[in-house]
């Protein structure tokens, strides 16, 4: 089997798209997806104990959703059709958090979509897709 393809995948319709071409080429190639989705949370304007919790808080309920109602539902469709997928949600700033994801399941390519939903993703348009392809240590495809 080759090396797994990562799906940048928050659910959105870009991410759909990305996941689609993906499958594509995961039957092409047989090779397994890694659906990767990130909750973005910095320490930024936290002035106290309490506004931390909040915070975390906030976060956690995040990764519980992506894994109950966006990645495992998700994975276990693909899995049904013959693919085979696992998931993470990771944590942190989106571009490292995908770039580490990349790494640490030897994914040879990395899919995205064009614009997720990310709270800045109108005023960023395509922000995480351009870094990643700057950046990233294996090829990257940005599906429109």
């Amino acid at each position: 089997m080759n090396s797994p393809i990562l799906v940048g995948f928050d659910g959105s319709d870009g991410a759909e798209r990305a996941l689609a071409f993906a499958v594509a080429q995961a039957r092409r190639g047989q090779c397994a997806l890694r659906l990767v989705a990130v909750v973005e949370w910095q320490f930024f304007g936290v002035q106290n104990p309490m506004e931390l919790a909040a915070v975390e808080e906030n976060v956690g309920a995040d990764i519980e959703r992506y894994r109950s109602e966006v990645l495992g539902p998700r994975c276990n469709t693909l899995r049904a059709e013959g693919i085979e997928a696992s998931f993470e949600v990771a944590t942190g700033a989106v571009v490292p958090a995908l770039e580490n994801a990349a790494e640490d399941c030897g994914a040879g390519h990395i899919v995205v979509g064009r614009r997720g939903r990310s709270r800045l993703s109108k005023l960023l348009l395509g922000s995480v897709s351009s870094a990643l392809v700057q950046s990233a240590s294996v090829p990257v495809t940005v599906v429109p």
